[in-house]
């Protein structure tokens, strides 16, 4: 049984569904993917995954009272289930899992999905070092969130596997005179700094595209400096896209500014696509995936000065440009799917 907030665009919604799939169809197990929520899944889920959704009334009650439905409705589904192994995955469901399904004489197993700095503030910070004792495992994404959570949850038994990353079977150009970037459009994710420097560096390189993919709350005000500074021929917004493969084949570069990370699926799959990838290094995540000058390029976290210098760098040169792509793509290859769900079911199956 595998509990997730919801299955809308994201990188936990995109991890859940590639490992149940996956399971399901190459590992013959029974996977009941249970979502609390009753939003239409945003990612294609194998047949032989077993869909429960709350009840569309959830959703619409919302707050306290959508958390009353769900105190009611979980453990039923449990029940109708009856599951060898219970997986809930998110900070923000976690201790709510624990607590409702704790009667169910199983495994339970939780994972954190985004940055650790997220667990120790907060509710959460409060909550969840109480309910993963409870866990049979807490699945981690980083050795370095081992580290930052261990003086705080320090009765949990922590166990880090990382997220599997899309092989893309496509032929990288690095010709091509275009950067992408991916990720939702607001938090921390920091699209307006690369959105100014490459403004900046768009009057040396005039010939150079801009591409973000991504949807959220900050899209307005991202298009609206575009269009107040002239870049739209230049910039161009194409929202959340299922499919990711004809995005980084028309690309070669992939910048990445976000200034906190769990694990950065996105920067993954554009070097597993092979692109030549540039990151900010922030608390976690990017510094897990690239080697730096040897596989991709790490930047100070929000030394934008040092950032556009080397991303200026990339434009130039589509020999660096390969010679980055062809090792990024050549690395994520142990992070294939097939590798990562043996090392889940076998944590499970201990």
């Amino acid at each position: 049984m595998f509990v997730v907030p919801s299955l809308k665009a994201g990188g936990l919604e995109r991890v859940a569904s590639e490992l149940s799939s996956f399971w399901s169809e190459n590992q013959h197990a029974i996977v009941e993917l249970v979502t609390l929520d009753s939003k239409p899944p945003f990612y294609v889920l194998e047949a032989g995954v077993r869909l429960h959704q709350s009840p569309p009334i959830a959703d619409k009650l919302g707050g306290w009272k959508k958390a009353v439905v769900l105190y009611r409705w979980l453990p039923k589904v449990a029940r109708k289930i009856s599951p060898d192994v219970i997986l809930s995955f998110g900070e923000g469901i976690n201790a709510f899992v624990l607590w409702r399904l704790g009667r169910i004489k199983v495994p339970m197993f939780v994972g954190n999905r985004t940055t650790p700095i997220s667990s120790l503030k907060g509710v959460r910070g409060a909550i969840n070092p109480i309910f993963y004792r409870r866990a049979t495992k807490v699945i981690l994404q980083t050795e370095k969130a081992r580290e930052i959570l261990k003086a705080k949850y320090k009765r949990s038994d922590f166990h880090v596997i990382p997220n599997p990353i899309k092989q893309f079977k496509i032929s990288a150009n690095y010709n091509k005179k275009r950067i992408v970037t991916v990720g939702s459009l607001g938090g921390e994710k920091n699209q307006l700094v690369l959105i100014k420097m490459f403004q900046d560096l768009s009057k040396t390189f005039n010939d150079w595209e801009l591409h973000i993919v991504g949807e959220g709350p900050n899209r307005e005000l991202l298009e609206n400096y575009v269009n107040e500074n002239s870049l739209g021929n230049k910039v161009s917004f194409l929202g959340n896209r299922n499919d990711l493969a004809p995005v980084f084949e028309s690309s070669s570069t992939f910048a990445f500014t976000s200034r906190l990370e769990g694990f950065p699926n996105a920067l993954g799959e554009a070097m597993s696509a092979g692109l030549a990838v540039i990151s900010f290094d922030c608390l976690t995540g990017p510094a897990e995936l690239i080697r730096n000058n040897q596989n991709g390029i790490l930047v100070e976290l929000d030394n934008v000065q040092e950032y556009q210098t080397h991303l200026s760098m990339l434009m130039q040169s589509s020999t660096i440009r390969k010679e980055l792509g062809e090792k990024a793509c050549e690395d994520m290859k142990q992070l294939n799917i097939e590798h990562i769900a043996h090392r889940f079911l076998n944590l499970f199956q201990r």
